[in-house]
C-alpha cells in the first residue's frame, strides 16, 4: 500500500473532526451528498489532486492538515475535506 494510501486509511471520522471540526465535517458530508461530486484529476503514491466544483484541491501523505485548496479560506476548508471523504470511499 502507498503512503498516499496509508494516510487515507488512517483518516476516520474521530481524525478528521480532530483536524477540523465536527460542524465542518458534517457541513462536508452535506455537500457531497447534495451533489458537490468531486474528481481525481491526478494520483500518485504520495499524493492526489482532487476538483472539488470549480476548486483544485491538492493531498498528499502528510494528511488533510497539510493539504491545500484555492478557494479563499485560510486554513482547513470543506473542499479538503470533500476530497478526504470522496478518495477515502473510492480508493
Amino acid at each position: 500500500m502507498s503512503a498516499f494510501r496509508d494516510m487515507l486509511a488512517r483518516q476516520d471520522d474521530a481524525a478528521l473532526a480532530a483536524v477540523a471540526s465536527v460542524g465542518l465535517l458534517r457541513r462536508a458530508r452535506l455537500r457531497l451528498a447534495e451533489g458537490d461530486t468531486p474528481a481525481c484529476v491526478e494520483e500518485t503514491a504520495q499524493d492526489a489532486r482532487v476538483k472539488v466544483g470549480t476548486h483544485i484541491v491538492d493531498l498528499s501523505a502528510a494528511g488533510p492538515g497539510h493539504a491545500r485548496c484555492e478557494c479563499p479560506a485560510t486554513g482547513l476548508c470543506r473542499h479538503i475535506l470533500i476530497a478526504v471523504l470522496h478518495l477515502r470511499e473510492t480508493l
